[in-house]
């Protein structure tokens, strides 16, 4: 028998309770025990969903606003410069601790995989050498010092240089030899304009310096390739097409004659990269104006002026490797000015063999008179 409705069962003062009367008085009972389990659960229940609720926006107070969803997605380097600069500070571009370095530990880091390495290592033997480069030149500034880069040239060789938009390009070449020597392949009017490209199996096609008037050959020593004398215009640059091997051009702007007599002259188009084999083809970027006083549509592919205005290859040399000598013309004449004309100084162009070109006619031979007879000499009278 339940306990609980046990108690009700008791004996009256008017004699013993009828079992319909205790019956109920147990129901009773049972209701009033199930209300009180109910509401312990409930009470839980409510309790716990409270303290949920208090995280849940103690938690969102924390949180960023939300972004429109129609606002363009930011770039990764906005996102990264919007943040405090104290949570990401900036790597230096030359360790500082590379100030004490002697030579032997600078020529140990020009190989190594870290290029904040190779570039303190080299800026070092610069200073240590006291050689006055324009690339690194006093006081470096955090920008250009980033640019720098350091190619290998061979065995116990480097280059230091600026980094350029083409590949394989440093502009301001130092040259770094294995006992930490450091030179300049070119002479200080030169420095500011010269360039080396450095070639991927320097066996089939060798590492060069360009400069306005010269073309240099860097190996074991520093070869005078091809020296003009007079280029009218024209200056050397690099190229390569697909995959095939690089070659060198004389490349010359065409300025476009002008539509009527008394206008304006037509825009001259932008200079092409050196070293870019599309550049000469190609008109000049829609985004951006042809020249610095024309408009945006001065160069149209369809105007005959605009054609004109780009450049042209005016000669083309081309590296052999079983002569280890550039092949080219000698002389010619350019498609512009009128009249114009480029020449090589063969005497000073050490690994240069001229073919084709503007041949100069033969000197017509010389007629050399006959001898003339000695007459005898008549006998005293």
């Amino acid at each position: 028998m339940n306990p609980a409705r046990h108690r009700y069962i008791m004996p009256s003062q008017n004699g013993p309770q009828s079992p319909s009367a205790a019956l109920f008085l147990g129901e009773i009972d049972d209701r009033r025990q199930s209300k009180r389990v109910c509401h312990r659960f409930f009470t839980r229940i409510a309790a716990r969903a409270a303290v949920c609720l208090a995280i849940g926006c103690i938690t969102g107070c924390e949180r960023p606003p939300p972004q429109n969803a129609n606002a363009a997605p930011q770039p990764a380097d906005h996102a990264a410069a919007s943040q405090p600069a104290s949570s990401q500070p900036a790597a230096p571009a030359i360790l500082p601790e590379s100030a004490g370095w002697a030579t032997a530990q600078c020529l140990s880091r020009l190989d190594a995989k870290d290029e904040t390495a190779r570039r303190s290592a080299a800026v070092r033997l610069v200073q240590l050498s006291k050689v006055d480069a324009l690339c690194t030149a006093e006081p470096l500034s955090d920008e250009q010092a980033r640019r720098l880069r350091v190619a290998k040239l061979g065995e116990g060789s480097w280059c230091l240089g600026l980094e350029a938009a083409i590949e394989r390009k440093l502009t301001m070449p130092v040259l770094i030899d294995g006992e930490g020597n450091v030179s300049i392949p070119v002479d200080e009017a030169e420095e500011e304009a010269a360039a080396i490209f450095v070639s991927a199996d320097p066996e089939v096609f060798p590492h060069v310096v360009l400069t306005p008037l010269r073309v240099l050959i860097v190996g074991e020593d520093i070869i005078p390739a091809i020296v003009a004398k007079t280029l009218g215009g024209a200056r050397f640059e690099y190229r390569r097409k697909d995959d095939r091997w690089p070659y060198l051009v004389l490349s010359i702007e065409k300025h476009a004659p002008s539509s009527a007599p008394g206008s304006e002259p037509a825009a001259a188009a932008l200079p092409a990269p050196s070293g870019d084999p599309a550049a000469a083809t190609r008109p000049a970027p829609s985004g951006s104006p042809a020249t610095a006083s024309a408009p945006e549509d001065a160069l149209d592919e369809d105007d005959p002026a605009a054609v004109e205005a780009e450049p042209t290859e005016a000669a083309r040399f081309r590296w052999d490797p079983y002569e280890s000598a550039f092949i080219g013309p000698a002389a010619d004449k350019l498609p512009n000015p009128p009249g114009g004309r480029f020449e090589i100084d063969i005497p000073e162009s050490k690994a240069f063999i001229p073919v084709g070109g503007d041949i100069p006619d033969a000197p017509p031979p010389v007629q050399q008179q006959p001898p003339q007879r000695r007459r005898p000499d008549r006998p005293p009278d």
